[in-house]
């Protein structure tokens, strides 16, 4: 589980990174990858027993809570 809040928040920095660098189509891209990760994390999570996916409005604007603080994603 460490692993994941781990790797949820390094992608997290990575988009940022990508973003306030300019290469929107870079972080569209890892955006994308971040909604399927999160979208297994969910099915896996919701098949073990329930769980409440985070809104997925990662190319909105603004992160949901839940990616803001990864270990949230595990609580």
């Amino acid at each position: 589980g460490v692993n994941t809040a781990s790797n949820i928040s390094n992608l997290l920095g990575n988009i940022g990174e990508a973003k306030g660098a300019g290469f929107k189509g870079a972080a569209d891209a890892r955006l994308a990858g971040a909604q399927n990760i999160l979208s297994g994390i969910s099915s896996a999570a919701g098949a073990a027993g329930g769980f409440t996916p985070p809104p997925p409005n990662l190319l909105g604007g603004g992160l949901p809570t839940d990616l803001k603080n990864p270990g949230a994603l595990l609580a």
